[in-house]
């Protein structure tokens, strides 16, 4: 789960750095009448790594078995 956290940090910030002014070229602005005529913006995060990769990370780790469970949670269930 971190390398996709890592992912989408690399991506959010290359974003950052994409959409800052450049002060090379000073463009007058444009004036539009309507919000379809400015632009539009899209952003996409593009996967790096196999899907393989995901699935290995998304599978659940439990480190207490099914009996040990039952023993936690079946008294405190009787108590009522």
């Amino acid at each position: 789960m971190g390398h996709f956290f890592k992912v989408v940090g690399w991506a959010i910030l290359s974003v950052c750095i994409a959409s800052c002014k450049s002060t090379i070229v000073d463009i007058a602005p444009l004036e539009v009448e309507f919000q379809g005529e400015a632009a539009s913006t899209h952003i996409s995060i593009d996967s790096i790594s196999t899907w393989e990769s995901y699935v290995e990370e998304l599978q659940p780790a439990f480190s207490i078995s099914e009996k040990d469970a039952l023993k936690q949670v079946v008294p405190t269930t009787l108590r009522f």
